[in-house]
């Protein structure tokens, strides 16, 4: 977009005062959406999603006024183009904590963040930071051609890598984890890709909470922001595209099921429950 201004009576044919600006226009595309809006208005199971359009206040989950993004600091959102449309860029100088999820740890207690990304440098990507006082993590950081899954506590770290696809633009990720009584499990899908579980022994619960651009792989410490020095700010290390959280604890809705495991490339599981009488 270019504006030029002009002197209100150009008698000498005077050149006027140009101005351009570039405008972040966002496919409307319903295609590219992890869910689609009716699935979701009906999805008990599904506790965040997030489509980055601009606005951290735009949960499209009901409630939104309490699912809303916040910075973890002072920073104010920063939204990039890339690949056809755009997003918030998250980093640690640039990271947003999501609501806190609650949970009580008297069974087998599962979870599933699913979220497209672009990958930019090296660094912390997302962190799942249980209890008040950070008594257990699930991060996930960049290292170049590798995504590292790392499950920490005060006692134990364990880690897995995962190959990234080679591809220069937005990839969906999802990562599975469960909680049972003595035991925190994770898991990475990359498209459409599974590798087996790390487990992580520790005991867990009260809530957990999903921080971007942030992360530690050792439990009972703050999360890693950047460092407060003349040194040049650490880069952004994502473009948000599109994020979500759905419980595994609830039953979920026959559509919801159906995207969740399009999106996972898992066959349709057959039902148990008998068929309706004619």
């Amino acid at each position: 977009m270019r504006a030029e201004v002009f002197p209100l009576l150009n008698r000498q044919d005077l050149a006027g005062h140009q101005k351009g600006i570039s405008l972040l226009v966002p496919s409307k595309d319903v295609e590219l959406n992890l869910f689609s809006e009716d699935a979701a208005q009906s999805a008990a199971s599904l506790l965040h999603w997030y489509l980055f359009e601009g606005d951290l206040k735009d949960s499209k989950t009901k409630a939104s006024a309490e699912r809303e993004i916040k910075p973890a600091g002072r920073n104010s959102p920063q939204w990039m183009s890339a690949n056809g449309t755009y997003g918030l860029a998250a980093g640690p100088n640039d990271a947003y904590y999501l609501p806190s999820v609650k949970f009580s740890n008297n069974g087998n207690n599962s979870w599933k963040i699913l979220f497209r990304l672009k990958p930019l440098d090296k660094g912390n990507i997302i962190s799942v930071q249980f209890g008040p006082n950070f008594d257990a993590v699930i991060n996930l950081a960049n290292e170049g051609d590798d995504f590292i899954l790392t499950l920490g506590s005060p006692k134990e770290t364990v880690s897995k890598i995962y190959t990234l696809p080679e591809e220069d633009g937005f990839i969906t990720v999802a990562i599975n984890f469960s909680v049972q009584p003595e035991v925190l499990s994770a898991s990475l899908s990359i498209a459409e890709t599974t590798a087996e579980p790390v487990d992580l022994g520790v005991k867990l619960d009260k809530e957990f909470k999903i921080a971007l651009g942030l992360g530690n792989t050792q439990g009972n410490a703050a999360p890693q922001s950047a460092p407060q020095s003349a040194a040049p700010s650490p880069a952004l290390t994502a473009i948000w595209d599109e994020l979500a959280v759905v419980s595994e604890n609830i039953k979920k809705t026959d559509a919801v099921e159906e995207e969740l495991l399009e999106i996972a490339g898992q066959p349709e599981v057959a039902s148990d429950d008998p068929e309706p009488l004619a």
